[in-house]
């Protein structure tokens, strides 16, 4: 209800919110929470079940693109606490033949540490040989070479964008 308050009272009409989890697999995903609630910014689905964890539905990028059938999409915002690293593989022939903007919250310091460098060499990889430009949260152009977890900000965001 959040959300939907939110998205009314900025009178943001072209958002549509759904209520599943995007991810790499349709299915129930476990969900839960590192903080205290589920449904904050900590929420993932990197954590294993407890008692606190809920069952999602989850949805793959190919069959929410089948079911919801939406218009070419101009802009992607992704903030999804680490599944990030699952989920843009599945996207990148989308991503290749709209080239929306992909503005992208990088969650790597929850990926196990001997795993961090290579998710995001493999995330930049993928993005940059699609997007000439890689941009910080203040639309600065942004190096990537050296840009690992040792010296980012905890979650990152970075905006990918197709040539102006």
């Amino acid at each position: 209800m959040r959300l939907l308050r939110n998205l009314r009272n900025k009178g943001l009409c072209h958002v549509h919110p759904f209520n599943l989890a995007l991810s790499n697999n349709s299915g129930v995903l476990t969900m839960r929470a590192r903080n205290e609630e589920l449904g904050d910014c900590t929420s993932t689905l990197l954590l294993p079940r407890s008692p606190e964890s809920i069952d999602v539905l989850s949805v793959s990028w190919a069959d929410w693109l089948r079911l919801v059938q939406p218009n070419p999409i101009t802009f992607i915002k992704i903030d999804i606490e680490g599944a990030e690293f699952d989920l843009i593989p599945t996207m990148l022939d989308y991503l290749r033949m709209y080239k929306p903007v992909v503005h992208l919250s990088l969650h790597a310091r929850f990926l196990p540490a001997d795993q961090q460098r290579a998710a995001l060499d493999s995330i930049y990889g993928q993005l940059t040989s699609i997007y000439p430009d890689c941009l910080d949260e203040h639309l600065q152009r942004l190096d990537l070479a050296g840009f690992h977890t040792a010296n980012q900000p905890p979650s990152p965001a970075v905006v990918f964008a197709p040539a102006s």
